[in-house]
């Protein structure tokens, strides 16, 4: 009988191991996958952000070569003034 208890005290305490690891390794993957997430959510800024300068300079472009080619304004440009 007191193999039995103490085979069921091992047991209970290797269980308890086993529940502390796989919460432990729950929490890591879990705090891994919310990085994860914010790079790509951050990267996607990025892209975004990175878009709106190449359209900015694509129409400071062709005001700079308006202004160049006689002073006067390509009609691509003066939608985009204010």
């Amino acid at each position: 009988m007191a193999d039995v208890e103490y085979n069921g005290s091992i047991l209970k305490e290797r269980m308890n191991r086993f529940a502390r690891y796989v919460n432990t390794l729950k929490s890591e993957t879990s705090e891994k996958m919310n990085l994860f997430s914010a790079n790509i959510e951050i990267k996607g800024h990025i892209l975004s952000v990175n878009s709106v300068m190449n359209t900015l300079q694509h129409n400071l472009d062709l005001l700079i070569d308006s202004v160049i080619k006689l002073g006067v304004l390509q009609p691509q440009v003066i939608p985009h003034l204010p």
